[in-house]
């Protein structure tokens, strides 16, 4: 029964992926275009693209990536507080 609803649920987002056309975006050439827009809009706004990109990683916690890998158990010894 965990299988067919499994096999159900990567059908539909599957599905979803094709319909929406989200086939169509990762290419490098998209990458490659964003990154020419992020370097415009750097350029035109300095200090917001700083700003947003302190506030992002700032208020990530640093631990981030090992807590990811650790047990429930371990990471309750390691927030932040």
């Amino acid at each position: 029964m965990k299988r067919l609803a499994l096999l159900i649920l990567i059908a539909a987002l599957s599905l979803a992926f094709f319909a929406l056309g989200l086939h169509q975006h990762p290419k490098l050439d998209t990458f490659h275009a964003g990154g020419e827009t992020f370097d415009v809009w750097y350029a035109q706004h300095p200090w917001l693209v700083i700003t947003v990109y302190f506030t992002i990683f700032s208020r990530s916690p640093p631990c981030f990536l090992a807590c990811a890998k650790m047990g429930e158990s371990q990471v309750s010894k390691h927030k932040i507080r």
